[in-house]
Parts: C-alpha cells; sequence; structure tokens
C-alpha cells in the first residue's frame, strides 16, 4: 500500500497542471531545509516542534516532505499534524485533493482514530469533490446497528440462547460511537443530512451523494476556471507579443473619445 502511495505521489509531482508553478522561494527553501536538519523521527516532542517550520509554507516540495512524514511516521499525533499541515496547502488544481484522499484510503483499516482526523481535516481542502466522493464512500462500509435486548448472559459454552463472554452491546456501542463520531467529521468536510438514526444510516451516504455530486462537481470546476483565467491573465500581462485586448483599448481611447465629443457639441 505504501508502495502504491508513494508511486501515486510520484506521478503527482511528475504531471502536468493547468498551472505554471513558480519555483521555491529562497524562504520556502530555508524552511525546507531547517525541517530537514530538526525533524529525526525518533521522538514525538521534538517531530512535533520540527513540524511548526512547515506551516505556512506553499511549494510542492513541502507536499513531499510532510507526505513522507504521514506514511513513514509511527506516531499519530505527528502524521495527524503533518495531514493538516499538508489538507491546508494553497493549491490551484486538484493534484493536492487527490494526494489527501489516496492517504486517507491507504489508511490501516483497523486504526479509525487516525481515519477520522484525517477525514476531519480534509476540511481544508478547496476542492471538494474528490475529498467528499471518498468520504462517502467509506461512510457507506460503516454500520449503526441496533442494541440487542431481551438476552441473558451465560458464561458457559453451548449456553442455549445465553450471549458468551458477556454483554453483546459492549461491541455494538463501540460501533454506534464511532459511526456517529464519523458523520460528525463527516458534515465538517461538508454541510449534509447525513445522520445516526438508525441501522439504514450508512445508506444516508449515498443517498445524500446521488443528490449533491453534480452540485459539488460544478463548484470544482467553476474554482478551476477561476483559476484558469486568472492564469492567462497573468501570462497575457507578461507576454509582450500578446497584444492589449478591447477592454484595455477601451480604457486608452476613452479619453480622446471625450475630446471629439466636446468638439462636435461647440460645432453643434
Amino acid at each position: 500500500m505504501c508502495k502504491m502511495w508513494l508511486t501515486l505521489l510520484l506521478a503527482i509531482f511528475a504531471s502536468g497542471t493547468s498551472m505554471a508553478w513558480a519555483a521555491a522561494s529562497a524562504e520556502e527553501l530555508q524552511k525546507q531545509s531547517e525541517f530537514k536538519k530538526t525533524y529525526k523521527a525518533l521522538d514525538k516532542e521534538e517531530d512535533l516542534k520540527a513540524l511548526v517550520v512547515l506551516d505556512g509554507a506553499t511549494d510542492r516540495g513541502t507536499w513531499q516532505l510532510l507526505g513522507t512524514v504521514i506514511q513513514t511516521s509511527t506516531f499519530k499525533d505527528v502524521k495527524v499534524e503533518a495531514f493538516k499541515l499538508l489538507s491546508a496547502m494553497p493549491t490551484r488544481d486538484q493534484n493536492l485533493a487527490t494526494m489527501l484522499v489516496q492517504i486517507f484510503q491507504s489508511t490501516k483499516i483497523n486504526d479509525f482514530e487516525t481515519r477520522v482526523a484525517y477525514a476531519e481535516q480534509m476540511r481544508n481542502s478547496e476542492f471538494k469533490y474528490l475529498v467528499v466522493e471518498a468520504l462517502v464512500e467509506h461512510g457507506t462500509r460503516l454500520r449503526y446497528p441496533e442494541l440487542v435486548t431481551g438476552y441473558r448472559r451465560d458464561n458457559n459454552a453451548g449456553g442455549g440462547n445465553g450471549i458468551v463472554n458477556g454483554d453483546p452491546n459492549q461491541g455494538i456501542r463501540k460501533q454506534r460511537a464511532e459511526f456517529e463520531q464519523y458523520v460528525e467529521a463527516f458534515n465538517k468536510v461538508i454541510k449534509s443530512d447525513v445522520a445516526a438514526k438508525d441501522k439504514d444510516s450508512n445508506l444516508a451516504f449515498k443517498k445524500w451523494w446521488n443528490e449533491s455530486r453534480v452540485r459539488i462537481l460544478n463548484a470544482d470546476k467553476a474554482i478551476l476556471e477561476k483559476y484558469r483565467q486568472e492564469d492567462l491573465a497573468s501570462a497575457n500581462k507578461n507576454n509582450p507579443l500578446v497584444p492589449k485586448g478591447k477592454k484595455d483599448d477601451a480604457k486608452e481611447e476613452k479619453p480622446e473619445d471625450k475630446k471629439d465629443e466636446k468638439k462636435d457639441e461647440k460645432k453643434g
């Protein structure tokens, strides 16, 4: 799984995007260099201090550093803090969202706490479609079982209608609590009507997604188009070979037009 994730990470860095990313600034390179010196992956508190250096970073080289921490650290708090910093980094396409989703999906099945912590932090992603789709898919796999009633405890093997080894509701309550926690995290990422109500509550994820996916997809497309237009305008502005647009020409001609209008009025 880790090898698969690293392959995707390399593909993201090699892929072209709609935006020409600027080279890392001297300040950014300094942050990365300082982090490499202080991060040792040996002590939780020291590693958390090292991550502070990367707070506010913007370069894609920092994506790679944080991604490596998430995949290799043995400390849950360090992994979650690195994921938090990564999810909050600026981006102008869906590559970062793709990276967040892959990390979320590669989390160990039995590591619920880390997975739900990642889910909650994905609210920082400007592009929602891919992250919400992944959260919905996982939510449908969870269960919100009903509590068992009318049982009696019987610790003897083959105890008939008894429940061997204690209260079955102990495990059920844990499942229900995890489902409620996951729903809470999901609704922090995007507002929905998904709630923990009954044993079919997990199906509400899919129902809501079918009703909302087009709206969320269009919102992402609008963001992409906004950045595309900004990049195009910036490229044209700095390119001496691109003629000025009609809008700029109109602004330049406006004072002359006014003078001509005044001459015509005097002649009249």
